[in-house]
Formats: C-alpha cells, structure tokens, sequence
C-alpha cells in the first residue's frame, strides 16, 4: 500500500484502472494503481487507484463522470 496517498477506486478490470489513471493525469491528479491479482484465480484480481489526499475529492468527481 502507498503510504500517505488515499483509495479513492477499485476496479475488477486492469484496463478500466489504467483508463482511470489516465483521466487523472490529464486533469493533473497523480495517481497509481496497486493490482491485487491472486495467482491462482485471475478473475478475482483488483486493480486499486490510489491519489494524494489533497486530490482526494477531484479524483473521485472524475471517477464518477467515467463510470456513467
């Protein structure tokens, strides 16, 4: 885990992570994503987003606007 960044997403899908993180940098937000992924069952991988607090609140307004 990273330490003083927040989760503000978490995705079952490693490309909707790195969709996400884009939207992110292009809006200036950093941002990483920590993948969860269980060796022996691929399907239940997580791919997490994590940002700097302050960016906290625009990171997840973004987040939203992609989902819909």
């Amino acid at each position: 885990m990273m330490k003083n960044w927040v989760l503000i997403h978490t995705f079952a899908q490693n490309y909707l992570a790195v969709i996400a993180k884009e939207v992110l940098e292009d809006n200036n937000i950093d941002a990483n994503i920590f993948s969860r992924i269980d060796s022996s069952y691929s399907h239940l991988s997580e791919f997490e987003i994590y940002v700097k607090p302050e960016d906290e609140s625009n990171a997840k307004e973004l987040i939203s606007k992609i989902e819909n």
